[in-house]
């Protein structure tokens, strides 16, 4: 789900990057310039994605048996989840719903014209 997320935002970042009319008429050496810009801003969210979330896998296979023999439960950790979770799917599934519909797909918030 993380990837459909990821996607997603992309694609809806494309507008203010304006790298959604980029054709071969209008091509030129600054519309290289923004995507070279977008590139490197996605690459960056994603490395920071990775390290926020890689303190949560265990360090050592020690640590992994340990986790998996004394067990654990995290009623505020749990519920973190299903909330990050839940918002997670709900966007993607709501703003892909709305990028299918051809009467949506233009909306600026869907990452169209």
């Amino acid at each position: 789900s993380f990837i459909a997320l990821s996607s997603l935002v992309w694609t809806q970042l494309m507008n203010p990057f304006a790298l959604a009319d980029i054709s071969e008429e209008n091509d030129d050496s600054s519309a290289d310039t923004r995507m070279a810009q977008y590139t490197l801003l996605i690459s960056t969210a994603n490395i920071f994605g990775a390290l926020t979330f890689i303190w949560l896998f265990p360090a050592s296979k020690e640590e992994c048996a340990k986790w998996k023999r004394k067990g654990g439960r995290s009623t505020a950790a749990a519920y973190g989840t299903a909330i990050f979770t839940f918002v997670c799917i709900t966007y993607t599934l709501t703003f892909s719903v709305l990028n299918m519909i051809p009467t949506t797909a233009c909306l600026e918030i869907v990452g169209g014209d």
